[in-house]
């Protein structure tokens, strides 16, 4: 269990070329304009296309939030559709359960796309180097405070955290996958699922890639050549063995879950995930928000933070960081009294999406908490 506990959202990912949910359309529109979209994926882009603009049908006679331009909102009507096998201008059940096929491949391509990796002078691939900088804080923290450990629980998709986690602590990266938890190493725990998780047809595990994988992949040797890059990791599931059953049936669809209201197709696969997050929460003496709103369309975090917060004993610091007050006033509205007066921490003078600044605030607060860093 972890005495820190950072949670990140989708602003914490700004910094590695992520778009945000409410920008997240229009970039993948733009990748579609620019012919950066491979031929397999033209159909579920242009799938998703039609799906939206028959929806915008749908909001000239209702005001839904989020704005439709929000990906959380297209997902979460899709899922909706598929549920009922209702979505407008599709006629077949067939067409509309390929619409959920398509928002998989609309979400991964865009995100492998938009995510750039880099080479050192030394041909090395790194992460977007704010992620670095936070990887380096923890591990500055842990080696001062031998008492004390950290974990990270994401909201986020995809792998630029993943990848320098696993230039540093190698194959002891932890997604908290086995409930039992016989896997050592540092818990990085990704609530929604990720884009180098594939589930297995046969025996319904997770199998993610190892972001280390991906240097020993033609696509990385053909990288070489760019200073700046993008890696799409998915590609590689379907090349995978299970490593439980050894069977050669992973799905090519990456195993990621809507951020809205309806997971419960997914508990089967990620009940763990979500136990072993809550346990995390149980124990934290810090729990440090970085660019998660507290959507109104996703109860499931707050459902998640209640329950495994409970207790709140050994809690001292609940810290958000985010500029936006709306944000900070969600924050403050659900968390309860005690926590709220003597806990509640609002480093509202920098945005979330500004990480590099965010960190230095961390960092004085670490230090004022468990000493020099």
């Amino acid at each position: 269990m972890s005495q820190v506990v950072f949670i990140l959202g989708a602003g914490a990912s700004v910094h590695a070329g992520v778009p945000v949910m409410d920008s997240f359309y229009g970039e993948a529109l733009r990748l579609k304009r620019r012919g950066d979209i491979n031929k397999a994926d033209e159909e579920h882009f242009a799938n998703i296309i039609y799906a939206y603009e028959s929806l915008r049908r749908l909001y000239s006679n209702f005001v839904l939030e989020p704005k439709l331009s929000n990906i959380e909102t297209i997902y979460g009507i899709i899922e909706m559709g598929n549920l009922i096998k209702i979505f407008p201008d599709l006629k077949t059940d067939e067409e509309i359960t390929k619409l959920k096929t398509s928002i998989n491949k609309f979400i991964v391509r865009t995100l492998e796309l938009k995510t750039k990796f880099a080479l050192t002078k030394n041909k090395e691939v790194i992460s977007p180097v704010a992620y670095n900088d936070l990887v380096n804080l923890i591990i500055r923290l842990e080696e001062i405070n031998p008492s004390v450990s950290c974990s990270i629980l994401t909201f986020n998709y995809d792998i630029a955290l993943d990848f320098i986690l696993y230039r540093e602590f190698g194959d002891n990266v932890n997604y908290c996958l086995d409930k039992h938890n016989n896997k050592k190493g540092f818990k990085l725990i990704k609530l929604h699922g990720s884009i180098n998780w594939g589930l297995c047809q046969k025996c319904k595990e997770i199998n993610p890639i190892s972001a280390t994988r991906i240097l020993h992949e033609r696509m990385y040797q053909q990288a070489k050549r760019m200073y700046v890059f993008p890696i799409q990791i998915s590609s590689l599931l379907k090349k995978s063995i299970c490593l439980k059953c050894s069977k050669k049936e992973i799905s090519d669809l990456p195993l990621i879950v809507p951020p809205t209201w309806n997971k419960t197709e997914y508990h089967v696969h990620l009940t763990n995930v979500w136990w072993h997050a809550a346990r995390e929460l149980s124990t934290a003496e810090v729990i440090i928000i970085i660019g998660y709103s507290l959507p109104e369309s996703d109860l499931f975090f707050k459902y998640l933070l209640s329950l495994g917060g409970i207790d709140f004993q050994g809690l001292t610091d609940f810290i958000v960081i985010d500029k936006i007050d709306k944000v900070i006033d969600k924050y403050y509205k659900l968390l309860g009294r005690e926590i709220r007066d003597d806990k509640f921490n609002m480093e509202n003078s920098v945005k979330a999406s500004e990480f590099r600044p965010a960190l230095k605030h961390i960092h004085t607060l670490l230090k004022s908490r468990y000493g020099i860093l």
